[in-house]
């Protein structure tokens, strides 16, 4: 959490981008000799080294993706759904909630609500899915002024 905020706190103030995503898996009956570690390192092995991913609660791993807009964390996730199509033979299925930093959230508590509707959205199908979630900037922006201090700051 203290990333995600220092991140937002980031790309709030130089007009930045990034993206969250929220990742979870249902592997199928015939995965029986797959672990969750194994897939969990697999992903985290599968994204730049410049984006931060972490276990989360339960079997959701969360990533943050540093100078990514909505798009590129789309690419993201197709190219992270097609490689596990590869590497695990169909044995599981990912659902992955996506989303990006907005004016429009104010605290990054909001992005972390966001991307968990997101993800929610998409484990409702037993097949892979990627759900984006647009919140959406206040009209206006982004302003000329390329350094915007944060309210109360």
């Amino acid at each position: 959490r203290e990333f995600l905020q220092r991140e937002f706190d980031r790309a709030w103030r130089y007009r930045k981008n990034f993206s969250l995503m929220a990742i979870s898996w249902k592997f199928k009956p015939s995965a029986s000799s797959r672990s969750i570690d194994e897939l969990a390192a697999f992903l985290k092995g599968n994204i730049r080294a410049s984006d931060l991913a972490t276990q989360g609660d339960g079997m959701v791993l969360w990533v943050l993706l540093p100078e990514t807009d909505i798009s590129g964390a789309s690419t993201v996730s197709e190219r992270l759904i097609a490689k596990a199509r590869d590497r695990f033979c169909d044995e599981v299925s990912l659902h992955i909630g996506v989303t990006e930093f907005s004016r429009g959230a104010a605290v990054a508590n909001r992005l972390v609500r966001e991307v968990r509707i997101a993800l929610e959205e998409a484990e409702e199908d037993d097949s892979d899915r990627i759900v984006i979630k647009i919140i959406p900037s206040p009209p206006g922006w982004p302003p000329s002024d390329p350094v915007v201090p944060r309210p109360g700051d």
